[in-house]
């Protein structure tokens, strides 16, 4: 089993600051991951509604280019 400390240990002796921060994004993304599940937090009403949009995007002839989607959305932004 490893332990925090052989985890801390290791990271002491990394002294390449890209690597260090490859390191602390992937700690990061999976305590943010952990800590917020977003499908849990939707109402059984919105988990329908994206079940039912992921089978329509199975459909090619129901998908928006992403450039047509760009304009569309650009009049907002």
């Amino acid at each position: 089993m490893i332990t925090k400390q052989q985890i801390f240990d290791l990271v002491e002796d990394i002294e390449d600051e890209s690597v260090l921060e490859q390191v602390y994004d992937a700690l990061n993304y999976i305590k943010v991951s952990q800590d917020t599940n977003i499908w849990a937090s939707l109402s059984p009403l919105q988990k329908e509604a994206v079940n039912r949009s992921y089978e329509q995007s199975k459909d090619s002839s129901k998908l928006i280019e992403h450039q047509e989607v760009k304009e569309r959305l650009s009049k907002w932004l």
